[in-house]
């Protein structure tokens, strides 16, 4: 009996050598171009194999967090803690099923300006957050220690 379930074992049997070089087929998948996934993209590309990078895309302009920011503060000013987290789960209601994300809203992706799909029959969650656009790092107390 194979160490994986029914699923993985069908997988396999339809990866045949046919399959893998139709059009529109990829060898590989990278998520995301950051250093570490474009580095590897580079690396198999390199190597002949046909690959396929997810990315986010640009970095939001530091405009556009300025004036979330703004607008979350307002509605938390005006009407109060509890019509924040509601103006938040309207715009992130994939993300807030985080057990996270009522600590850090704003880490996390908005899924109104970040939408995906799935297949109607395959749903699940992409729990997604570009916590290094969000917030400064200062390396250099590490350096220094």
């Amino acid at each position: 009996m194979p160490p994986y379930g029914p699923a993985v074992a069908a997988a396999l049997r339809a990866t045949t050598p046919e399959a893998l070089r139709a059009p529109g087929s990829y060898d590989a998948l990278v998520i995301g171009a950051g250093a570490a996934g474009g580095l590897a993209a580079l690396l198999l590309v390199e190597t002949g194999l046909r690959v396929l990078v997810l990315d986010a895309g640009a970095a939001r302009s530091s405009m556009h967090y300025a004036s979330r920011r703004l607008l979350r503060g307002t509605v938390k000013r005006i009407l109060g803690l509890a019509a924040l987290e509601a103006f938040d789960r309207r715009r992130q209601p994939i993300q807030a099923q985080c057990f996270a994300w009522r600590h850090a809203p704003a880490a996390f992706v908005d899924d109104f300006d970040c939408p995906y799909v799935t297949a109607p029959d395959r749903p699940f969650f992409w729990l997604r957050a570009r916590q290094l656009e969000q917030i400064p790092v200062d390396f250099t107390h590490s350096l220094h220690a």
